[in-house]
């Protein structure tokens, strides 16, 4: 522009040409604009959400909305982790900005939530491990949650509270008696002896990785991610213990190392037919029938490819034996469920078990003591025994989530049964 006024003579041809170049400026400016106003618009309808005319971005509710109080809390506590700041402040924060929840009373619950505890003594509004204490009330949410994901207690197994972390129901060893007599004869004493179950909490840590543009850009979209994130892995490890639990202090024993009855699937010399097949399945649903188990709520569990190796089974008329019927999600009239946590590679490599239970004789305890701690950068192994990954390198912080539950049989093992040795496979 500087070459172009020094070949101007008069003032009005100076104006011009300034005038010229800032409505040039303008409209370069008003393009970026649109353009960042498009993308904006684009990003906030890939998050299903829509914009006002007033410029303000709001959501949708969707999905299951349980849990999602449970998501908010944790994401506050690793963000204040990231921040370095204090978790109320940035929960009030966040709170302003529409971010803890798409309503006022749901912002206001949160950051309530945080001040009650904030407000304890610091005995009691820090875990026994360290970490926020969940109020109870989001903490709660988690159980019909983990219903829902978890096999073992979406089969129907009784769930108790245990607020004080243990639980104890008696239960009679051996019944009473009656006997017939006759006028005036001996009544024989009846003798009934008792034992009881014990349920005491068991600690379960979960380690759940979130990104830190999540934490950075706080998106109430990626609330039911971190919800699910963490259903996911909790469910997935107390299946692992309340089926294949071996037991400890610190650890709850599962159903193969309760059950009364473990019973090899019959050796058919390496050739599985229909018939050994149905005879192992059967012995299972007799066992437990002959054992005086009420059999009010009997489930299956097994691994998938147990489950469709079954399913492809065909009869002499080469017609499906039990897809059928499992497609309506029962095996000889009583319901299955299938998990990974059962494994394939047991005995010499190839074999898995099938249990067969009566969960209404089970139980499970919950404490809701449930703590959560954050760690920027964090380290954490991706699996039981695998590679070691840096938080720091992958830009994540690691949430973890402690919960506090155990698992017991009020039939001391009569109301399970597991067939063993399943080489079943096609």
């Amino acid at each position: 522009m500087s070459d172009a006024i020094e070949n101007v003579t008069t003032k009005s041809e100076v104006e011009a040409i300034v005038k010229e170049r800032l409505d040039v400026d303008l409209e370069e400016q008003r393009q970026v604009g649109a353009e960042q106003v498009k993308q904006r618009k684009q990003s906030v309808r890939e998050m299903g959400g829509t914009i006002a005319r007033d410029g303000s971005v709001s959501f949708a509710e969707s999905g299951t909305k349980e849990g999602l109080g449970l998501a908010r809390f944790a994401m506050t506590v690793a963000a204040a982790e990231k921040l370095n700041k204090p978790v109320i402040e940035v929960a009030k924060s966040w709170a302003t900005r529409g971010v803890l929840g798409r309503t006022v009373k749901s912002a206001e619950h949160i950051v309530a939530s945080l001040e009650s505890a904030e407000q304890k003594a610091l005995s009691e509004s820090i875990g026994e491990d360290g970490g926020f204490l969940v109020p109870e009330e989001m903490a709660r949410e988690i159980i019909p949650l983990l219903r829902a994901t978890a096999v073992v207690r979406g089969s129907g197994v009784r769930q108790m509270p245990m607020p004080s972390g243990n639980f104890n129901q008696n239960f009679g060893n051996s019944p009473s008696e009656a006997n017939y007599v006759g006028e005036l004869a001996y009544i024989p004493p009846s003798q009934p002896s008792f034992g009881q179950l014990s349920l005491n909490a068991k600690k379960l840590a979960a380690l759940v990785p979130i990104s830190n543009d999540l934490l950075r850009d706080a998106v109430p979209e990626f609330e039911p991610y971190v919800r699910d994130d963490i259903m996911q892995v909790m469910g997935l490890r107390e299946d692992l213990a309340f089926l294949r639990g071996v037991g400890s202090e610190f650890a709850p024993k599962g159903m193969r190392f309760i059950a009364e009855n473990v019973v090899a699937a019959t050796d058919d010399g390496g050739s599985v037919t229909v018939a050994t097949v149905t005879n192992d399945l059967c012995a299972a649903l007799e066992t437990l029938e002959t054992s005086e188990i009420p059999g009010t709520r009997l489930c299956w569990f097994m691994s998938p490819r147990s489950k469709y190796y079954l399913m492809c089974q065909r009869g002499a008329d080469d017609q499906f034996i039990w897809r059928d019927e499992m497609l309506r999600g029962t095996l000889m009239g009583v319901p299955f469920r299938t998990t990974t946590q059962i494994p394939n590679n047991l005995g010499g490599g190839t074999e898995s078990e099938i249990y067969l239970a009566d969960c209404a004789e089970l139980m499970i305890g919950d404490s809701l003591a449930m703590t959560m701690d954050a760690f920027p950068g964090g380290a954490y192994q991706s699996t039981a025994g695998g590679t070691i990954r840096a938080g720091i390198s992958t830009d994540e912080t690691i949430l973890r989530a402690l919960a506090r539950h155990d698992f017991g049989a009020r039939q001391r093992g009569k109301e399970v049964y597991v067939i063993d040795q399943v080489d079943w496979f096609n």
